[in-house]
């Protein structure tokens, strides 16, 4: 029997330290939008209300399905007869609960004779995904795309040389009284540098090497975010974030994402592993509008996302 964490989380029954998301678990429009009033979450309910309209769905009709090994999408058979990629990440790889708009879904759809696997896992970490390489090893895939890293930034407090104390402390204290913080209270103060260095950034590696070692082509995609240490948002797109709790200056989250991002590119340089940089193809192409919070993109985002690291993977159009 699988130890639930939530609807569609359970714990690995393989590694208790880990979870996974929960075979066979479906939902519909109805029961999403039912779900997400109860926890208060109003602009989730607005936006998946205006995406249903669009889509002309009806209340009953299923908005995603986990298979039975445990990916977000349609079954597949365990082997290929195609080419195969696996997507690993997490909330922001999960995607819209709207399946077909996805990244992976939408990366499918535009690539010519490939499966894509969505191993997208809510509130995923690098570590997560280390000790789920083995398991993803069975279904031989020939490439692993790495769109990863947010809830490490978000967790990663010895990583930043230059906040003070009180900051960690007040921490501390958001999660204990989290209805204290409040997404309006967000500022922009660029005379607040840092120095940031990705403490977890060991785990990539070891990452990259483990899929290397399993057959698989290690992919890094760059993170795109709503904030840019090049530009100054206004106070819609201040009110939109989504920060780490420690600091609500959305300029400090802006320098961690670029210095992970930069860290990336270095490593796909000296390691000769491949990059698509879509942090810089999101803040040349895309706006605000294209943002559900200062790292999840909505539906249209992500299929723009998908067509453009499809023309990376030229070989397969």
């Amino acid at each position: 029997m699988l130890s639930v964490i939530d609807k569609y989380r359970v714990i690995d029954p393989h590694n208790w330290t880990n979870w996974i998301l929960k075979p066979g678990y479906e939902i519909t429009v109805e029961q999403t939008l039912d779900e997400r009033s109860k926890e208060g979450r109003e602009l989730a309910v607005e936006h998946l209300k205006k995406t249903a309209e669009e889509k002309q769905l009806q209340p009953q009709d299923k908005m995603f399905a986990i298979n039975k090994w445990g990916f977000k999408g349609p079954d597949f058979p365990l082997q290929k007869t195609k080419t195969r990629i696996i997507c690993l990440g997490d909330s922001t790889t999960f995607g819209s609960h709207y399946d077909s708009d996805c990244y992976p879904r939408a990366l499918e759809r535009v690539l010519h004779n490939v499966e894509v696997i969505n191993a997208g896992v809510l509130g995923y970490r690098v570590k997560n995904m280390l000790a789920m390489v083995d398991y993803y090893a069975q279904f031989k895939p020939d490439i692993a795309l790495i769109y990863l890293g947010w809830n490490d930034l978000f967790a990663d407090i010895k990583g930043i040389k230059s906040l003070y104390l009180y900051k960690a402390i007040k921490s501390v204290v958001d999660r204990i009284h989290p209805q204290e913080r409040k997404f309006t209270d967000h500022y922009w103060n660029t005379t607040e540098k840092i120095n940031y260095e990705p403490s977890f950034f060991e785990d990539v590696i070891r990452l990259a090497k483990k899929l290397k070692s399993n057959w698989m082509e290690p992919v890094f995609l760059t993170l795109p975010c709503l904030y840019s240490t090049n530009s100054t948002p206004t106070e819609e797109m201040l009110s939109m974030g989504h920060l780490p709790l420690r600091s609500k200056n959305a300029y400090v989250f802006a320098q961690m994402v670029e210095s992970y991002n930069l860290w990336v590119r270095r490593f796909g340089e000296l390691f000769n592993v491949r990059v698509i940089d879509t942090a810089k193809w999101a803040e040349r192409e895309l706006d605000y509008t294209w943002y559900f919070d200062s790292l999840h993109l909505k539906h249209n985002g992500q299929i723009e996302m998908a067509n453009y690291i499809a023309g990376y993977l030229e070989i397969y159009r």
